[in-house]
């Protein structure tokens, strides 16, 4: 065992945590809405104004609903609600451990107090490809879980906790294609 390696707590805020969500799974339900509303558009303008009216509909009807199944399918599974909570992440060698985290007020001091709720440990193996932003990376989850961690770049003291635990996911996430890999050529 190489040592455990544990961030600070952690808590995503809201409109982070929109963002991230729409950039890891939004594309296809923005993509499918923007050729929706812009074929119609265009059909107003050239063959029908009735069209306007589909455009209205899908504006104020399809497209609330598209992003309310958008947000209960992905933003409330188990894996991506950790990251809204106060949580620590603990990179071990086998999986990552999320211990959540409840936020209360000292009466007597003023001081905000963390109580632990309850942890979660999420196998390297479920790991897909992480992917980059500027201020942070997100390790999505493939299979049942279907989620993601978010990690920010400060979330460890020093750099080389950082790289330590990239390192780690980078090793467990090449070890998961190699047995991807295996498993597909023993198929065939």
């Amino acid at each position: 065992m190489a040592g455990l390696l544990q961030t600070g707590i952690l808590q995503m805020r809201r409109g982070v945590f929109l963002k991230e969500m729409i950039k890891m799974y939004g594309a296809p339900w923005i993509i499918s809405f923007s050729i929706l509303l812009a074929a119609s558009v265009c059909l107003a303008f050239f063959q029908d104004l009735r069209w306007a009216v589909v455009a209205f509909m899908i504006v104020c009807l399809a497209a609330p609903m598209m992003l309310m199944f958008f947000y209960v399918y992905h933003g409330l599974r188990p894996v991506t609600v950790i990251n809204t909570l106060p949580h620590t992440l603990c990179f071990d060698d086998d999986c990552i451990e999320a211990t959540i985290f409840s936020e209360c007020k000292n009466r007597e001091t003023g001081d905000t107090e963390y109580k632990e709720l309850s942890r979660r440990r999420l196998p390297y193996s479920g790991l897909a490809r992480y992917k980059t932003g500027l201020t942070s990376i997100l390790l999505p989850f493939r299979d049942a879980e279907k989620g993601f961690i978010w990690l920010p770049v400060n979330a460890f003291d020093d750099k080389k906790g950082f790289d330590m635990a990239m390192d780690r996911i980078i090793k467990a996430i090449r070890k998961n294609y190699k047995n991807i890999d295996n498993e597909d050529s023993q198929r065939k």
